[in-house]
C-alpha cells in the first residue's frame, strides 16, 4: 500500500477537524479516526511550526 503524502493544506485542515471534534468532547484517538490519520501523525503534525509546512510553497 502506498504512503499517503498530504499537502500543508490538508494536514492544517485535519488538524483544525480534530480539534473541533476534540472541544465537542471526543477524544484524541476518536478525532484522529474520523480525519482518517493515526494518532502518531497527529502529534508530529502538531510539534511542528508552521512555517516548516508552508516553507516549501514561499
Amino acid at each position: 500500500m502506498p504512503r499517503k503524502s498530504f499537502t500543508p493544506e490538508q494536514i492544517i485542515a485535519k488538524l483544525r477537524q480534530i480539534e473541533v471534534l476534540i472541544s465537542q468532547g471526543h477524544s484524541v484517538a476518536g478525532g484522529c479516526r474520523a480525519a482518517g490519520i493515526s494518532e502518531q501523525s497527529y502529534y508530529r503534525w502538531r510539534s511542528l511550526p508552521l512555517v516548516t509546512c508552508f516553507s516549501s510553497t514561499i
